[in-house]
């Protein structure tokens, strides 16, 4: 079975999963699987060090207007032989947290969720062997699909319309990119009828 999103884990965590998910992912982790494991522990450490965050979180509305306006005015789908979608963050592991509160986590992970359409790119930034460099892990999952069909594609970091790093994705549409050096970079997937693009991607692990 493919690993679960962090927003699942997290609504597993925070007893929000109905029990049905929650057993799966229990089971899940049972069976082994290290990575969603790693990122059970590390989301655990960050409710608990966010408990005590004091910042304030904006009010339903502004929520709801911020998602609105972004359907109105966001980016559009541009035509074309090959249909280039762009891809919105929806998950930033790091993006409430204070930068005291980052500094307290050490160097965990950092996640990121994208969406484009029915496709997501689940992300996770970590420390490279060589200093100062980080590691690159994605998924690419279509909605509602098998979890195969990102399988074997192609996938780009392009740098000032230099590509920096590539990689083909596996059976269940993962890939790695390692010793990558901070910075924006545009993430590019070829599917066989579409590109989904992240633009201005912050390869980073902290949100200062």
């Amino acid at each position: 079975m493919r690993c679960w999103r962090m927003e699942q884990l997290l609504d597993f965590i925070q007893g929000r999963a109905d029990t049905e998910v929650a057993d799966a992912i229990r089971a899940h982790v049972d069976s082994g699987c290290s990575r969603c494991r790693a990122n059970l522990d590390w989301l655990s450490k960050i409710v608990q060090l966010t408990a005590t965050d004091d910042s304030v979180d904006p009010p339903e509305w502004v929520f709801h207007r911020a998602v609105r306006l972004f359907h109105e005015l966001g980016p559009k789908r541009k035509p074309g032989m090959i249909e280039r979608l762009v891809a919105a963050l929806a998950f930033d592991s790091w993006a409430s947290l204070q930068p005291a509160v980052v500094r307290q986590s050490g160097a965990a992970p950092r996640q990121c969720l994208y969406r484009a359409e029915q496709w997501e790119l689940d992300l996770q930034f970590e420390p490279g062997e060589i200093p100062d460099t980080i590691d690159l892990t994605g998924q690419i999952l279509k909605a509602g699909g098998t979890g195969r069909e990102a399988a074997h594609r192609p996938v780009r970091l392009v740098r000032e319309d230099a590509v920096v790093a590539e990689a083909v994705t596996d059976e269940l549409g993962e890939f790695t990119m390692d010793q990558l050096a901070p910075g924006l970079y545009n993430l590019c997937v070829e599917l066989p009828e579409q590109e989904i693009w992240i633009e201005r991607l912050e390869v980073k692990l902290s949100n200062e």
